[in-house]
């Protein structure tokens, strides 16, 4: 066997963009030859192999994104609290490029990588290395959302009091998260209280505790167990105003923050407050609160028949009473057979900064969607489903305005 791998991917790689191998061989002259490859998907057991014919005699190319973009798949915690792994979203794979001739297969050396729920634009893929993706404790931030101001200390964000914010991490180097401290504030910033809620997966002990996610918005900690915290609980009360957060990361010497300041949006809206979320490019959701006076509209479709008149029409003689008696209601002419109807919202934000226009590119691409309201409702949409377009409002301001179809249908009664 004389198999030479020319080029192989990194070892930890976005599982949406192409993820390629270039070899070559020395035995092509041996009868049926072909390039041999065996995948296997590690946590779910299965093998896939695959004979490949030459290219220019001696050359394979194998790509592998269609077997990740398979098994690699989106996770976002549905009311479930504290540290969790983010299911399916990052997956192991080996790959073994060996060679077929006479009958027989020769194999070759395994080869492992770990692709994550990432798809990166051709530039970012230029210049990519997992180190600007993982935990490291050396970067401005260390999660995978994409928020304005990073983790500096002015780094701010307003959420509603029943709303999820959630943060994502990839765990594949040398670093993890191993706590993260709530402090709460009231509206005069007076310190209420101190929360620890440890990393129960810290060291990551498997490929799946390298990607985990937790829910650390209002939401998240009014609903968190007890028994995940320590110190002040529960952490979300009437008193708190603001909180911030604090990540900490081993450095090997020492302990490195980062931080995220939220503000608690309690004021009861004039007009409804939708949050959007939306996968992004990394692999985690962001999300986007649209305030104002939305739009909600109907589109109703409606079916009728003939119906048979089983009545007399007009008034009429009650024979045997000779008194007169009118017939009310008149008849119609058709029923009701069905009646269904789908609502449209329209939602349109407030002015963007030039980095929030950049940041809901990320919206408009993306292919999961959850639409939370205030109601606690969560719905999921797909792209095909929204209509989007930034407006020019005034000189130099832009909006972002969503057209949705909730993706569903209800029905009333038959007439």
């Amino acid at each position: 066997m004389a198999v030479t791998i020319v080029k192989q991917p990194l070892s930890v790689v976005p599982a949406h963009n192409d993820i390629e191998w270039q070899a070559t061989s020395t035995q092509y002259t041996q009868p049926d030859f072909a390039f041999y490859v065996t995948v296997t998907v590690v946590s779910y057991s299965i093998t896939l192999n695959f004979k490949i014919a030459p290219v220019n005699n001696d050359r394979l190319y194998f790509n592998l994104i269609e077997i990740t973009r398979k098994y690699v798949s989106n996770y976002y915690p549905f009311q479930v609290y504290g540290w969790q792994t983010a299911t399916d979203a990052i997956q192991e794979f080996t790959v073994n490029i060996g060679e077929y001739y006479s009958g027989t297969v020769h194999a070759g050396s395994d080869e492992t990588i770990l692709a994550y729920n990432a798809s990166l634009t051709k530039e970012e893929r230029r210049l990519y290395q997992p180190s600007l993706y993982e935990v490291t404790g050396t970067k401005n931030n260390d999660w995978l959302n994409n928020l304005y101001n990073g983790s500096a200390t002015n780094g701010r964000t307003s959420c509603k009091i029943n709303q999820d914010f959630v943060f994502y991490f990839l765990e594949t180097g040398a670093r993890s998260v191993e706590l993260v401290t709530i402090t709460t504030y009231d509206s005069s910033n007076t310190l209420l209280g101190t929360s620890v809620i440890s990393n129960s997966f810290d060291p990551p002990s498997s490929t799946a505790t390298k990607h985990l996610c937790i829910n650390l918005g209002p939401s998240g900690l009014d609903n968190i167990d007890s028994g995940a915290v320590t110190g002040t609980y529960p952490i979300i009360t009437s008193s708190v105003a603001s909180y911030m957060i604090a990540f900490r990361i081993d450095n090997g010497t020492g302990y490195n923050y980062f931080y995220r300041y939220v503000d608690i949006d309690r004021c009861a809206p004039k007009f409804e407050k939708v949050t959007v979320h939306y996968l992004n490019r990394k692999g985690a959701y962001d999300f986007y609160n649209f305030y104002g006076n939305h739009q909600k509209s109907l589109n109703i479709n409606k079916s009728v028949f003939s119906g048979i008149t089983e009545r007399f029409e007009g008034s009429y003689d009650l024979v045997g009473t000779g008194t007169i008696y009118p017939n009310s209601p008149i008849a119609p002419n058709k029923k009701t057979l069905e009646i269904s109807y789908e609502t449209i919202r329209v939602l349109r934000s407030q002015y963007l900064s030039d980095f929030e226009i950049e940041a809901l590119q990320d919206l408009i691409t993306s292919p999961d969607i959850i639409i939370q309201t205030d109601e606690k409702l969560y719905l999921r949409v797909t792209s095909q489903d929204l209509n989007y377009r930034f407006k020019n409002i005034g000189e130099k301001q832009q909006i972002l305005e969503i057209t949705l179809n909730e993706g569903f249908t209800e029905r009333r009664q038959r007439g």
